[in-house]
């Protein structure tokens, strides 16, 4: 698992409420991905025979630890991201 981060675009949307537009560009400002996210995006599948292999951030622990599941996490900055069969 990793995280890909995108700006929410509502590019040719009239009336847009709750904001001012955003002109030519931008970066996302922080990490999006919840415990909440990741259960919406994969969680319907994966079980708790799943090994789940990722860089170590809190919210992929988290989700693993909830849903009883063995996780393997790897530092972003080590250069070889392997423990025995299980590889980022």
């Amino acid at each position: 698992m990793d995280e890909t981060y995108f700006l929410y675009s509502e590019k040719d949307q009239k009336n847009i409420k709750g904001r001012k537009p955003r002109k030519r560009g931008g970066a996302a400002k922080k990490r999006a991905i919840t415990k909440g996210h990741l259960d919406k995006a994969i969680g319907h599948k994966l079980s708790k025979e799943n090994v789940l292999c990722t860089y170590a951030w809190h919210a992929f622990k988290t989700y693993a630890d909830e849903k009883g599941m063995e996780i393997y996490q790897f530092k972003a900055a080590e250069k070889v991201c392997t423990k025995g069969l299980y590889h980022i």
